[in-house]
Order: C-alpha cells, then sequence, then structure tokens
C-alpha cells in the first residue's frame, strides 16, 4: 500500500538554489510536498487584498503587514496565521494577475513576519510545528528570487522553531497529537536541511517511540479522532519520501505506521466516499480526511481492533459501528449505515444547532434520571466489550456492550446482524440488569436514527414501521416491535454548516421495556401496498 500512496502523491524534490556555505543546519535541499486540500478561491482573495482564516476575514488594504497588529479575532485565526499553513494556496506558477500578486504579498508579508517577530515565543506547540512544516514545504515559493538577508532570516527561523521543537516536546502530555507532530517536524527538518544528519538520530528515535505510543496496531490513535490518524498520514507520508530522496530507507516502524494508518482512515468511508462523522467532529473530518481517503482503498471488512471501528461492506451496504468509545461517550455503539453512494443513517455531529441527546444512532437515557447506587468499576469493564463473527451464509453478526448506563442499573448490549447481501439489518437492542440495588423508579430512554437530510420520510404499512426514501428513489423500511415510534426534527452538520434532517425515534420505560427489537429492510417499490 505505502508503494502505491507515494506513486499517487509524487515525490519530494530539491531545492535548486545554491549559496554559499552557511553554519547551522543549512540551506533548505529538499521539499516536502503538501498533502492537505487546498481553497482554490484563496489565491484570488490574499491577492485582492483580505485573508480569510478560520472564518474571520481581514481586508489587509494592500499592506498585508496589519495582520500582525489585527485585534479582536478568534484565537483560531491567530493559529492559523501564525502556523502559515495557508502559504499551500499561493501558486507557485503561472503568469496571469492573481497569481503574480498572491505570490508577491506573500513573501512581502513572510519578510515582515521574520523581521519582526521574535524568535522565542509564547505559542503552543502544535503552531510552531504546523509552521515550519509549512515554511521547508514552501520554501521556493517564499526564498525564489529572495535577498541574502530574507534567505538568512529564513533559514534562522527553521533552526530556532527546531530548537524550540526540541525542548518543548516532552512537555507535551503523553499521548497527546502535540507531541508526536512535534517529532515528526524536527524529522522532516533533519531530512530537508543541508546538515540534518545529527539531527536526524535523535528525531527518528523520538519519533519512532511516539508512533509506538500513539498509533494503535489496527492504526487509530490513542484518542480514536479519525482526523489525526488522517493529519498523521499527511505529515509521515512526505517524511517517508524525504528518506528516499535522501538515499536512506524509511524505517520499518514508520513503514508499519503508514499501512496502519492508511487501513483505519479507509474504515472510515461511507458508500458516497465522504468520511464518517462517528467519534469526531464531522466539519474537522471532512476537511482533514478528505485527501487521505482518496489515497487508500475501501476494506471489505475491518473487525473490532485497538481503536474499536467495526466497518462491514455487504452488497452495497458499508455499516460502521462505534464498539470502541467510552461508557460516557455519547457515540457508544452508535452506527452509520450507507447504501450504495447514498448514506441513510448518519451522525448528527456537534455544533450550536444540534442536540445534545440524540445526535448519534444509538440509545440515549433520559438525563434527568439519576441513580444513588453504581456497580463496582470491576464489574463496568468486565462488560464492556464486542465480538465480531461471519454467520450462516456470508451473513454478518456484531454483538458489543457497554455500561455507560451503570447509574440506571443496567449495561446496553447491541446486537447487529447484516444480510449477506446487504439489503436487511436486524438488530437487538437489549437494556440488561447490572449487580447491585434495582432501580426503584422508571428510566425514559429513547433509541435514536438521525437520517440524512436529503433521506424523505413516508408513513409505513403500518404504525410501527417508516418507509425512508434515498434521494434516487431506493426505498427503505424501519419497523420497530417495542417502543413509540415517532418522526423528529433534527439538524446535522454537512461540510461544516448545520442543514435540517429528521430523525426516527423509539420511546420505551425500562425496566417495563428492556429490548427493543428492529430492523431495516430494502424494499422494492413494488411490494409497498
Amino acid at each position: 500500500m505505502a508503494a502505491a500512496l507515494f506513486s499517487a502523491l509524487g515525490k519530494a524534490f530539491p531545492f535548486e538554489r545554491k549559496r554559499n556555505k552557511r553554519r547551522g543546519l543549512g540551506d533548505p535541499m529538499h521539499l516536502p510536498p503538501n498533502l492537505r486540500p487546498v481553497d482554490p478561491c484563496f489565491a484570488a482573495e490574499w491577492a485582492s487584498g483580505s485573508l480569510t482564516l478560520a472564518g474571520h476575514t481581514v481586508d489587509t488594504a494592500g499592506c498585508p503587514q496589519v495582520l500582525l497588529t489585527h485585534r479582536n479575532a478568534p484565537e483560531a485565526w491567530y493559529d492559523a496565521l501564525h502556523s502559515f499553513a495557508w502559504l499551500a494556496g499561493v501558486p507557485m506558477s503561472g503568469d496571469d494577475a492573481v497569481a503574480v500578486a498572491a505570490r508577491e504579498r506573500c513573501r512581502d508579508f513572510v519578510a515582515v513576519w521574520l523581521d519582526t517577530v521574535p524568535d522565542k515565543l509564547s505559542e503552543p506547540v502544535t503552531r510552531t510545528a504546523r509552521r515550519m512544516l509549512s515554511f521547508l514545504a514552501n520554501a521556493d515559493l517564499v526564498l525564489e528570487a529572495a535577498s541574502e538577508q530574507l534567505f538568512d532570516q529564513f533559514c534562522a527561523r527553521i533552526e530556532c522553531d527546531v530548537r524550540t521543537l526540541q525542548q518543548g516536546w516532552a512537555r507535551c502530555p503523553e499521548g497527546d497529537a502535540s507531541r508526536i507532530l512535534a517529532t515528526v517536524a524536527v524529522a522532516t527538518a533533519a531530512l530537508a536541511v543541508e546538515h540534518g544528519k545529527e539531527l536526524l538520530a535523535v528525531a527518528q528515535s523520538r519519533l519512532l517511540t511516539e508512533l509506538t505510543l500513539q498509533v494503535l496496531p489496527d492504526g487509530g490513535h490513542v484518542s480514536r479522532d479519525p482526523a489525526i490518524a488522517a493529519d498523521l498520514l499527511a505529515d509521515l507520508i512526505p517524511l517517508s519520501q524525504l528518506y528516499v530522496v535522501n538515499d536512506l530507507t524509511p524505517p520499518a516502524e514508520l513503514s508499519a505506521a503508514i499501512r496502519a494508518l492508511s487501513a483505519f482512515v479507509a474504515a472510515f468511508r461511507l458508500g458516497d466516499g465522504s468520511p464518517s462523522a462517528l467519534t469526531t467532529h464531522p466539519s474537522r473530518a471532512i476537511d482533514r480526511m478528505r485527501a487521505a481517503l482518496d489515497l487508500v482503498p475501501p476494506l471489505p471488512v475491518v473487525e473490532d481492533g485497538s481503536a474499536g471501528l467495526v466497518r462491514i461492506a455487504s452488497g452495497a451496504t458499508i455499516l460502521l459501528v462505534d464498539t470502541g468509545a467510552n461508557e460516557v461517550s455519547p457515540s457508544a455503539l452508535a452506527f452509520e449505515l450507507s447504501d450504495g453512494r447514498y448514506p441513510l443513517i448518519v451522525s448528527s455531529g456537534v455544533g450550536p444547532a444540534v442536540a445534545p441527546v440524540g445526535r448519534f444512532a444509538t440509545l440515549c437515557v433520559d438525563q434527568a434520571w439519576t441513580r444513588t447506587t453504581s456497580p463496582p468499576s470491576d464489574l463496568l469493564s468486565a462488560r464492556h466489550g464486542s465480538t465480531y463473527q461471519s454467520i450462516g451464509h456470508g451473513d454478518h453478526l456484531l454483538d458489543a456492550t457497554h455500561a455507560g448506563f451503570a447509574r440506571h442499573g443496567f449495561a446496553h448490549r447491541r446486537v447487529l446482524e447484516l444480510s449477506a447481501d446487504g439489503k436487511r439489518l436486524a438488530g437487538r437492542d437489549t437494556l440488561r440488569p447490572l449487580a447491585g440495588e434495582a432501580e426503584k423508579s422508571a428510566v425514559a430512554v429513547s433509541l435514536h436514527f438521525p437520517l440524512h437530510p436529503d433521506v424523505r420520510v413516508e408513513r409505513g404499512e403500518t404504525a410501527s414501521s417508516k418507509h425512508l426514501v434515498l434521494s434516487d428513489g431506493t426505498i427503505w423500511q424501519l419497523t420497530a416491535n417495542k417502543g413509540r415510534l415517532s418522526v423528529e426534527d433534527n439538524v446535522v452538520i454537512m461540510s461544516g454548516r448545520s442543514t435540517r434532517a429528521w430523525q426516527i425515534v423509539l420511546r420505551a420505560s425500562w425496566p417495563m421495556t428492556d429490548a427493543f427489537e428492529w430492523t431495516l429492510e430494502r424494499i422494492e417499490a413494488s411490494m409497498i401496498v
């Protein structure tokens, strides 16, 4: 898989400008490619005198220097400005007026920034690391026809940021993505600059240690955030290419991490090619995973691994289930389902317009209820887990449990069975009593099925069923045997925007109702009476 990724991405390429020898790390020699998506409108806006970052626009009035004195912007804007990831949106070639103006403004601002900003900055490690990676990837853009002074300042900034990251990476929390990003940035610098051989030995050792600690065997990150896995993939592939252009063999641990991360990111692909919103903010996931998803093939089955994701592809149907969320996560045992290129059951995501309950296709409890006696922690851990198996004539069976409702006296067990042709998904959600004091009063529970905004809901054949019509006319029927079935308003975050949608909700009370049985089945239009 690694070879296919490299051929799809192109190669790291040499930096052509030659200078007299200088001390320290020397000049940039090899430029790592940028694998992150680029806003096609950025160059025109920047050339016209405005800069939009993190949703905040600043009019420079033809003087980019005002960006350094701008106030009242959100912190994300300052982070984006000083990390310089936006350099990737400035075209390196092209003689049209927009391209030429964008390059000139870019070089003017970088020159002012290098001349104004002090060497020692009080900033997050992630910002320092991202800036250094951006500077290295876009050195040709910034330094083309640059003066000796600007060239020296640019190289000195690289050296300064290397020292900052060498000192600061260990202060990052263990298991935090900022820690591994710092080691990736230093290792990239060591392979990109002229005199980085000695720096590489230490940087590589630290990087491989962090890869071992933070990348799980199935390719997930310890945070369970797939967007972080995609970020790592976008940083590690260029790093691996830099080994090759330096006539070095990439460490086996690095190649193994790239393969594992690729498989994990691919597992989050839905039928329409978009990333799932399970376990992460969907707008972040889409922005940071789209390029990585385009590079890796989809996988038929990913058994429950270290990060707790199950992906089953059967026929035209893709089923994603989050079996690894901790007990307090709202996505515990949630699933998403798509039919061909058309998503059906989705995750609502996170946003101010999204209700806190029912964001995911899983069981929820009325938050007003509390429980005074909780079972011991060893009982909770013993009841958390999942198993996957292929049964019968190619059918898929997933059995998973979590004890997130321990304060109410029960655990949630979900059994999902997907047919071999992908046309029928049968579910059974059981509220299993835990040991300890019995619940003294009823607990209101609800089972949610958030629908994609393009899905239309129609009346089913019975009061306990609904027809879900995809945009291509395909009909799925949701049928439940217990609970009060209703169609309710919902909001889904799509490409960072709040979009109106529907959700199907089953409501009941525990312990009077201790199980829901339901089916999602694709039906032919001719079968509808």
